[in-house]
């Protein structure tokens, strides 16, 4: 019997479970990439495999060193230049990505009834391996995965979640604990750069007394107040309005102002940077005290 293979279903099969794999991998490791990368990384990966697979002279050189060395190209596509601890943790999600969708599917189609009643539905015989079954699968584990992933990522970086954080300001220092927090995004409107979310509690002691005051009296949100205490201090030109949504809040802003640095205590070295905006939040961000910052990944992502 001859088993006919057709490239263009090989070539989308592949280009899905690429996508989902990295989709996946991106979603665990915390390192977000764009659709448009992930889909690009994805279609590069699944091309070559399809030039390995049907150009015979090509075939010769698929072996674990070259499989290694396409996932590392679309490693590469996807996330951009990355250090070395970096580049081999996604590795390393890629490869355990992989083998679960592939464990899942074999158990979830051969050894539980879902193979029959999936099979029955589709009028197909669920012991050929089908393009239906294949897509079936891969939404399954991709539902799965979905549902769990963020349970997963809360273990895999539990030891990460706090960074210690020295902000410079104005001839004065103050040392903070802050979260790592996924969900937040914020940016000066102004700059677009990223901002660490800061108690005001915390930070005092390097604004000056007019604007202490605002956060006192629960004024900080009141833009006339605000550009009426500033006017004649000398920070003027570092505060920032940063507007914000939140649950109960949908047009909130918070008073800001550009520090002149901040290092962040990582494993083995110390990030330093002088494009990041402190945003002065009036509320214990914790409340038993065990941070007073939120930190977003894309500070920690800045080279």
């Amino acid at each position: 019997m001859q088993i006919k293979i057709y490239a263009d279903i090989v070539f989308f099969i592949n280009l899905i479970m690429d996508f989902l794999i990295f989709y996946i991998v991106s979603r665990l490791s915390l390192n977000k990439a764009k659709i448009s990368r992930i889909f690009l990384g994805s279609l590069f990966s699944a091309f070559t495999y399809c030039l390995i697979i049907f150009i015979p002279k090509l075939g010769m050189l698929y072996n674990y060193f070259s499989s290694f060395i396409i996932l590392s190209i679309s490693v590469y596509i996807i996330f951009g230049k990355l250090n070395i601890k970096k580049f081999i943790s996604l590795i390393f999600y890629s490869y355990i990505s992989a083998f679960t969708i592939g464990g899942l599917s074999s158990a979830l189609f051969y050894y539980t009834n879902t193979k029959n009643i999936i099979g029955n539905m589709l009028g197909v015989s669920i012991e050929h391996f089908s393009f239906k079954i294949l897509i079936i699968s891969i939404c399954s584990v991709y539902i799965i995965i979905k549902f769990f992933v963020e349970f997963i990522r809360k273990i895999l970086v539990l030891k990460q979640s706090f960074y210690d954080v020295t902000i410079f300001f104005n001839n004065n220092k103050v040392n903070i604990r802050t979260l790592l927090d996924t969900g937040n995004n914020l940016e000066d409107p102004i700059s677009k750069n990223p901002v660490l979310v800061v108690e005001f509690r915390s930070i005092k002691k390097l604004l000056p007394d007019k604007i202490q005051l605002l956060f006192y009296e629960k004024r900080e949100k009141d833009i006339n107040n605000i550009l009426q205490e500033i006017d004649d201090t000398n920070i003027k030109e570092k505060i920032r309005i940063i507007p914000f949504k939140s649950i109960g809040e949908e047009n909130g802003i918070l008073l800001g102002f550009v520090p002149d640095k901040i290092q962040i205590d990582k494993e083995n070295h110390t990030l330093e940077l002088n494009n990041i905006v402190i945003g002065i939040y009036n509320v214990e961000l914790s409340s038993n005290g065990d941070y007073q910052g939120l930190l977003s990944q894309e500070i920690l992502q800045i080279n």
